[in-house]
């Protein structure tokens, strides 16, 4: 299923609802897998406006989220890599 055009949203999806206690581990780990559940996510995608927008806004702060933390990691590898310069370590 990982290659489906929009598995990677699906799971995004998913993994929002989890982590705001709209299911559970358990749901999520058969959600991962399950083509019908997948379809109707993009049946929904297609059909509901609203439903369309949330999940684009939920995407957005993922990505946003995700290179916050990779700039903030790069960053404090960098700032460390300095700070043991300084000292010949």
């Amino acid at each position: 299923m990982t290659e489906l055009e929009f598995y990677e949203d699906y799971i995004t999806y998913q993994q929002w609802r989890l982590e705001n206690g709209k299911i559970s581990k358990g749901k999520f780990s058969l959600l991962k897998i399950s083509e019908p559940e997948y379809l109707k996510f993009i049946k929904r995608l297609e059909e509901e406006e609203l439903f369309n927008e949330k999940v684009v806004e939920i995407i957005r702060v993922e990505t946003r989220d995700s290179k916050i933390n990779e700039i903030i990691s790069s960053n404090t590898d960098k700032e460390m890599d300095n700070f043991f310069d300084e000292f010949d370590i």
